[in-house]
């Protein structure tokens, strides 16, 4: 599907084809809803793709101390790993 999804705008648009998608199409009112959509899409996501990594991560942590974090603790290490998350994958 995605090869051929790439296939089929190469064709379309040659070697003038943009990376981003959104870039090779008019500039309409509908290619800005799309837009805005998308840009919708990514901010709501990326919350949502972020907390089982740091969940993952919590319970590595509570493992490797062989108890259950202080209620202080736990919010210090999930603060600590949502920075160094967000950091590392928009740097």
């Amino acid at each position: 599907i995605y090869a051929g999804a790439g296939l089929s705008g190469y064709l379309k648009f040659g070697d003038d084809l943009k990376a981003n998608f959104l870039m090779n199409l008019p500039s309409s009112a509908p290619v800005m809803l799309g837009r805005c959509l998308v840009v919708v899409a990514v901010v709501f996501t990326y919350p949502l793709q972020l907390h089982p990594c740091r969940r993952s991560l919590m319970i590595l942590v509570q493992s490797s101390q062989g108890k259950l974090l202080g209620r202080r603790a736990e919010k210090l290490w999930r603060r600590t790993f949502t920075v160094c998350i967000v950091v590392s994958t928009t740097a």
